[in-house]
């Protein structure tokens, strides 16, 4: 059976060196180094160790991705020309190092035997040259996943691999989302190098700046308590110390029940700031209505039922499984072939298709819309939309005999409550929200209401002495004025 040895070299000279693993290397019956680039090579030669490298493939190539998948291939076939080869990464094999990951599962499917040499990691010496404990909490993050990464001010930061000033700019860019421009950064260059280890300190508006970013170039950011960037994890942490025996008074004392109302009231108010087309309004409501979110899995959280996490988990997984057109094989044309998917995807979830599973909680005119959309989804509506204007007529004739009789007040109810129903089943034909439609009818209302008000106060007269034609003649006049400001 082939055999591959992978040797961690250390972060730097050769006395950071195991001594398993100068055995290793001064015995490799074939030696390669996945870069050249590192100080042991110069040890290498010194002692008379022969080795190739993998530099070639790194210049062939700027997909940093494609170099790994290459560098895999290339071992597999040496490993089999020569039974057993050594392959040589900085640092440790397990830390950073992508190829490692890539050819364990390569020779897992290849039937290739394979053995780690541990090597001290160049996270190692950035702790000695920092100055700082990990166990105090600590996040590395690669610059290279730098983008797809989440992270809090309120840890320790380290970016490792910032191999370049485009790299450095990049970086920069990501850490302006969650850090102030004039941040401190330490610039940590060569770490575990005696003579060329450099620690250089700078803003984060400066960091690419400096000139001599190499593949041994990694960044500190010390944590900090409230930043002027905030992130959703800080969101999390300032609701848990809310939330915590030092916290407020009012946030500790609230429930999931305390909380409903605000949770209704905070819905409205983006509805409201959407209606307004009012962006600053919005970013702020949007913002209100998260802090309910976070509330409520603070809450649970705290009586070990879930986190925000798996509420995070929760979505995600369902915008996922829900779009197999997006994330899957399935393919998707129209926005009703996206409903159909949808449903779908909900059945195999085992959400019950029955109308008892729409809340009723809802407000009276969107619950009636999920109702008649839910029923239409099986086949229960009109195939016209003519039928349904007929069907409003219909129940406006049954309303008016029922006010000619006037016989019973709960027949009126059931009468007027038939009206709204098919007013609401019209919307839906039409694609219009009748929950939106109305408020727009609302608002309209209140503006020319106001008109007359202001234009009675103008004569010093009182709406409530005014008779029924002034005041007709008031709201036709408001009418053209909104029509003459949209023309």
């Amino acid at each position: 059976m082939s055999r591959i040895i992978i040797v961690g070299l250390g972060p730097a000279e050769d006395g950071l060196l195991t001594v398993d693993a100068l055995r290793a290397l001064k015995v490799a019956k074939f030696l390669i180094l996945r870069t050249s680039c590192h100080p042991i090579s110069a040890f290498l030669r010194q002692q008379k160790i022969a080795f190739d490298s993998f530099d070639h493939v790194y210049e062939e190539s700027l997909d940093f991705e494609k170099v790994y998948e290459s560098i895999c291939q290339h071992l597999l076939e040496l490993a089999e020309k020569y039974g057993e080869i050594t392959y040589a990464v900085p640092g440790h094999p397990l830390v950073g190092e992508k190829t490692t990951l890539k050819l364990i599962k390569a020779c897992e499917n290849n039937k290739i035997d394979i053995k780690i040499l541990p090597g001290l990691s160049f996270l190692d010496t950035l702790y000695s040259a920092l100055i700082v404990d990990p166990l105090n909490g600590l996040q590395i993050v690669d610059a290279l996943e730098i983008s797809k990464q989440l992270f809090s001010p309120s840890l320790d930061l380290i970016v490792t691999q910032v191999y370049s000033r485009l790299m450095a700019s990049d970086v920069k860019v990501q850490l302006l989302h969650y850090y102030p421009a004039e941040w401190q950064v330490t610039i940590v260059k060569s770490a575990g190098c005696e003579q060329e280890a450099t620690l250089v300190p700078t803003s984060l508006s400066e960091l690419d700046h400096y000139k001599e970013f190499d593949h041994l170039t990694s960044l500190y950011l010390p944590a900090s308590g409230i930043l002027t960037k905030a992130t959703f994890m800080h969101l999390v942490e300032v609701m848990g110390r809310l939330r915590g025996p030092s916290g407020c008074p009012w946030d500790r004392e609230q429930t999931h029940s305390s909380l409903k109302r605000h949770l209704i009231e905070e819905s409205y108010e983006v509805i409201e700031a959407i209606d307004d087309d009012n962006p600053d309004h919005l970013k702020e409501e949007l913002g209100d209505l998260l802090l309910q979110v976070v509330f409520h899995a603070q809450i649970a959280a705290e009586q070990d039922r879930f986190t925000i996490w798996d509420v995070l988990e929760s979505i995600v997984s369902k915008l996922i499984g829900r779009h197999p057109h997006i994330f899957g094989e399935e393919e998707a044309e129209t926005p009703e072939d996206v409903v159909v998917h949808w449903e779908a995807a909900k059945k195999k979830e085992g959400k019950t298709a029955k109308l008892s599973a729409v809340s009723q909680s809802l407000p009276a005119l969107l619950y009636a819309y999920k109702l008649q959309k839910k029923a239409a989804r099986v086949g229960f509506d009109w195939e016209e939309k003519e039928g349904v204007l007929d069907k409003l007529s219909e129940e406006v004739a049954e309303f008016k005999k029922e006010c000619r009789e006037m016989e019973n007040i709960n027949r009126l109810e059931d009468e007027a409550g038939d009206i709204l129903f098919s007013v609401v089943n019209i919307c839906r034909h039409y694609r219009i929200e009748p929950e939106s439609a109305l408020r727009k009818t609302i608002k309209k209302f209140i503006r020319r209401f106001e008109h007359i008000e202001n234009e009675a106060e103008k004569q010093n007269k009182q709406l409530i002495d005014m008779s029924l034609e002034e005041k007709e003649m008031l709201w036709q006049e408001a009418k053209e004025l909104e029509n003459s400001r949209t023309d």
